[in-house]
């Protein structure tokens, strides 16, 4: 029996290992290439609290990108601007709004893309403007906490005519 190895035979295998390891790289190089993002703008007037980047972003309820950037607009202090980077192919339309949401219970919040019709066209960049800009909407959560401090002020106007009428002097009537 003979125990030396093939010389030939292992620098075969190793070449060809070498090769194939090449040809996988390019593969996914592609692949990742061809399935590239698009960046949209959101700029949003309220708290973007519980908003980080990497947060999902979600088109009626589906997940298709994540937020890559989150900023103050320099020019103008009461918007935050936020970056979402989109999977290239999304159907972003014109009427379509973007909104905070909340993940469970957890306080973390996502951005929802909501609304659009079939035959309304795609959002597209306008002059001026370094990306699309996806017009924004108040959550519902939000809707709630401004208008908090209006359902304290009426619990308590109910809470006072609620004593005026509980008063001795009704009571005794």
């Amino acid at each position: 029996m003979e125990t030396r190895a093939s010389y030939v035979l292992v620098g075969a295998f190793v070449l060809a290992l070498v090769a194939a390891t090449f040809a996988f790289v390019v593969f996914l190089a592609r692949t990742n290439l061809e399935s590239g993002t698009d960046t949209y703008l959101v700029n949003f007037t309220g708290s973007v609290q519980g908003l980080s980047i990497g947060s999902k972003v979600r088109l009626r309820g589906v997940p298709i990108g994540s937020v890559s950037s989150i900023r103050i607009d320099p020019n103008d202090i009461g918007k935050i601007r936020v970056l979402l980077d989109v999977e290239h192919g999304t159907p972003i339309k014109e009427d379509m709004t973007a909104s905070l949401a909340l993940e469970g219970i957890t306080g973390v919040a996502s951005v929802a893309i909501s609304g659009g019709t079939q035959d309304s066209p795609h959002l597209a960049r306008k002059s001026g403007q370094d990306y699309p800009e996806i017009p924004s909407k108040a959550s519902s959560l939000e809707k709630v906490l401004d208008d908090l401090p209006k359902l304290f002020e009426r619990a308590t106007e109910i809470a006072d005519n609620l004593t005026k009428l509980l008063n001795d002097k009704n009571q005794a009537a």
